[in-house]
């Protein structure tokens, strides 16, 4: 489904059991932020099952210019995408001190 969604010069790779990274040539931050909000909304509408049956799905992306290293690029990335991780998780389990 990611596929169908991309240019015919993007490219789709996978690089962690549940990360993906998207290269998109020539295309501005806006216009990848935008794209990658559809993506993830895209994804959040399709069912997922497991043995057990439905799974819930958490999706998070960060985008950014493509400058230095690869490397340094996609530790950058992931540590973005951590942080909104743990942001969304305090969200959903706030702090048992403060819950009534």
């Amino acid at each position: 489904m990611l596929l169908l969604n991309l240019r015919n010069e993007d490219l789709l790779c996978r690089y962690a059991g549940d990360r993906f990274a998207l290269l998109l040539p020539g295309m501005g931050y806006a216009d990848a932020s935008a794209l990658a909000q559809h993506l993830c909304a895209m994804v959040s509408q399709m069912r997922h099952h497991g043995p057990q049956g439905p799974l819930e799905v958490s999706l998070r992306f960060a985008c950014e210019v493509a400058q230095g290293d690869a490397e340094g690029l996609l530790a950058r990335l992931s540590a973005a995408v951590d942080s909104a991780g743990q942001a969304l998780a305090a969200v959903r389990q706030p702090d048992s001190a403060t819950a009534p």
